[in-house]
């Protein structure tokens, strides 16, 4: 795919869009986000992602994982994402922390918001008490939403 004009073009495009420097890009490039780099609705979609979430571009790159670059033009999976963040009281720090494959496969599942807000409080200063650990824990036992 490299020797692909639309695919420079497309990594040129995705890189200035995000800001990406070229250390974040080679490590952005997974074989999720590689193809899907040519779509514009994918690279709208990661726009959109990075901007409703607030995340910047070392975060944006920690946060793609597989599971989210092939959810991510799914209706309504940006949605979700965003009532996961808001819902759950996350900054994008922890939002970013807690992101993963599991997660992404579950979060348009109705049942895995209620199941993650029914966890325990803990009293503390943090904005949100939601581990990683208890965010595993959710998806042990709520099912894949398949995008």
């Amino acid at each position: 795919r490299i020797e692909s004009e639309g695919f420079i073009q497309a990594l040129v495009e995705v890189k200035t869009k995000l800001g990406l420097d070229a250390a974040q890009l080679v490590t952005f490039m997974s074989d999720s986000v590689a193809t899907r780099i040519e779509s514009e609705g994918f690279i709208q979609a990661l726009v959109e992602v990075k901007t409703k979430l607030g995340l910047d571009a070392a975060q944006l790159v920690t946060f793609m994982s597989g599971s989210v670059a092939a959810r991510i033009e799914s209706e309504g999976f940006i949605q979700a994402l965003v009532d996961f963040k808001i819902k759950l009281d996350l900054d994008t720090e922890r939002l970013v922390k807690i992101m993963n494959d599991s997660v992404a496969a579950r979060i348009m599942n109705p049942d895995f918001l209620p199941a993650l807000l029914l966890l325990p409080k803990r009293k503390t200063d943090q904005k949100s008490n939601l581990t990683s650990n208890a965010v595993r824990s959710v998806c042990a036992v709520i099912p894949i939403k398949r995008a």
